[in-house]
């Protein structure tokens, strides 16, 4: 990829926010549990040093909904949730400046207005910064998927009479499936924010061209692997995810199929699909038509997907 401003400016904002990111995720589900073991341990009849196996001890069971539900929607829960919205705006900002720079602009507020707003759209924040209820964001920290293996280590500790302090112990380890299931519902929601930034302020602008970026690791799929580094029209994109794309790292080329793709696809936003981790720098025509001379400007065409929203 030839030497753009801003562009390793962009790796380092996410490489920031995604650090922020997990050490915030930890420290707060480290205190969600505390939170929740400290209320449920008040009510639990004991034998000694042992937690009895008491029908009473079994029903507290079903308090532990109730005692998450009212932690991750205080202001605690909120507060978390602002805080990665916080992160987000800072790589936003980054792209802003790269955008700008490529763009050869000093102003493109109108542009940048309508890029944020589809973003805050697909975050579900609204214009007050409030957090919408069913958002993604929300979802990430109010699903209840996770307490299954909870319930399952208090019920342990009930019926094998533990100490609170084993319990305890079991509980922290199964309160750590909070952190998968927000990372599984905010996949690399930097990188995603990213992609969709770009793809709204490359359609406002009619920028055509984007490099697929992100490197190469053990465990990139193939279909990034074949994609990775490379310079592609709008066009060409469009067709990722189809038989119609004449790139490889498909499982089943005849019906568009590739390991992690998401359904819905949009593979302006989704790319690799799934937890992927590449991201499309989004270029200047000029320097696309030049580094691409196989491509005739006046042959290619503007997709229709083009221009939806993401």
């Amino acid at each position: 990829m030839v030497n753009i401003p801003f562009h390793k400016a962009r790796l380092k904002a996410v490489s920031r926010a995604e650090r922020a990111f997990d050490k915030r995720l930890i420290s707060f589900r480290k205190d969600l549990i505390a939170y929740v073991f400290s209320e449920m341990s008040a009510g639990l009849i004991m034998e000694g040093n042992s937690i009895a196996d008491t029908s009473q001890n079994l029903i507290m069971i079903n308090r532990l909904d109730r005692i998450v539900e009212s932690y991750v929607r205080s202001n605690r829960g909120m507060n978390f949730l602002r805080s990665l919205v916080g992160d987000i705006d800072k790589v936003a900002e980054v792209n802003k400046k790269y955008y700008a720079s490529v763009l050869g602009k000093k102003d493109i507020e109108s542009t940048w207005r309508a890029a944020s707003g589809y973003l805050k759209s697909y975050l579900g924040v609204g214009d007050r910064g409030e957090i919408s209820e069913g958002s993604i964001l929300m979802d990430s920290i109010t699903s209840k998927q996770w307490m299954r293996q909870m319930k399952a280590a208090v019920v342990h500790g009930v019926e094998n009479g533990l100490t609170l302090n084993e319990m305890k112990s079991e509980v922290e380890k199964a309160g750590e499936r909070f952190d998968v299931q927000v990372k599984e519902t905010l996949p690399n929601v930097f990188d995603k924010a990213e992609n969709i930034l770009g793809k709204q302020v490359a359609k406002e602008e009619e920028m055509h061209f984007a490099y697929y970026q992100g490197g190469i690791m053990k465990r990139t799929r193939d279909f990034c692997e074949e994609r990775n580094n490379k310079l592609f029209h709008v066009s060409e994109i469009a067709l990722f995810g189809t038989p119609d794309d004449p790139y490889g790292g498909y499982t089943n080329k005849s019906q568009g199929e590739f390991q992690g793709k998401t359904d819905p696809y949009d593979p302006f936003t989704d790319l690799g699909g799934y937890n992927c981790r590449h991201r499309l720098f989004y270029v200047s025509n000029e320097l696309g038509f030049r580094l691409r001379p196989d491509l005739d400007p006046d042959d290619v065409t503007i997709p229709d997907n083009w221009v939806m929203a993401a």
